[in-house]
């Protein structure tokens, strides 16, 4: 071992604010950022009208209309935010198809372990 490293290592010392960490930084997460940005109203003319919903319906409501005019991307996210992501499953070159959504974690690791050891 390096005796050079045993420098670095010193005890801490209370109220030393640059050893320790600040934890999480202050201020708001992105997720309530994004979440408030979509509650704000916000004004379109549309038809000559002047119109005012959330960001949120205006996306809504976009998507929507983009998925009416055959733009499958859209159809796919709005199906997949109502209704799940379909399971996925493993397809291996053993010939073994599993359905994760009936597994335990223990039940998954051993399959993968099989997989991996290719039995």
């Amino acid at each position: 071992m390096n005796p050079n490293c045993r420098d670095n290592l010193k005890p801490f010392q209370k109220g030393n604010k640059a050893a320790v960490g600040n934890g999480r930084p202050k201020g708001k997460s992105l997720t309530t950022l994004l979440q408030e940005a979509l509650d704000c109203p916000l004004s379109f003319n549309v038809d000559g009208k002047k119109q005012t919903k959330t960001a949120a319906e205006w996306i809504a409501t976009r998507a929507i209309t983009r998925a009416v005019n055959g733009d499958f991307k859209y159809f796919k996210e709005i199906k997949d935010s109502l209704d799940g992501r379909p399971l996925q499953k493993i397809v291996s070159d053993t010939k073994v198809d599993i359905d994760l959504g009936t597994l335990t974690d223990e039940q998954l690791a051993a399959q993968i372990d099989r997989m991996m050891n290719h039995e």
